[in-house]
């Protein structure tokens, strides 16, 4: 089994959700999960500029600070981190200002377990990842912004 070297903060306030998530990321070995937090505040206190994730799953819809603002946020505050979008939300205002803030990918959290490996992966190697139906809006999005 390769070593956990890829290091990802784990951002949803539904604690069974996340704890289930957390569990499968470790099993699999190519991952390990160095933050858990419940909204976007919660990973900001958690943040070391010396010790940061290589990837951030984070949820939209939460309360405090949702995803929308911690993306902006992480955008402002540290550009190199890589966002995914782990959501429900597939609502094109939102995908749109999602974007805006950097996001490099958003996968369903109803999505097969090798979707998510694939989002996973492919953002960690730096590329972007929207399945279809969101790839039509983001490709839409991105030449008429």
């Amino acid at each position: 089994m390769a070593p956990s070297s890829n290091r990802i903060a784990l951002v949803d306030d539904y604690l069974p959700y996340r704890r289930e998530l957390a569990a499968l990321l470790e099993e699999n070995g190519s991952f390990s999960v160095t933050i858990e937090a419940v909204h976007g505040q919660d990973l900001i206190r958690q943040l070391s500029p010396g010790y940061l994730p290589d990837l951030v799953l984070l949820d939209v819809c939460m309360p405090v600070m949702d995803g929308l603002a911690t993306a902006r946020w992480l955008a402002t505050h540290y550009p190199q981190l890589r966002i995914l979008i782990l959501s429900t939300e597939d609502d094109p205002a939102i995908l749109r200002r999602l974007l805006d803030s950097g996001v490099m990918g958003y996968v369903s959290k109803k999505a097969s377990y090798e979707e998510l490996w694939t989002a996973l992966e492919s953002v960690q190697a730096g590329n972007c990842y929207f399945p279809e139906p969101i790839r039509e809006i983001v490709l839409r999005y991105r030449q008429n912004p």
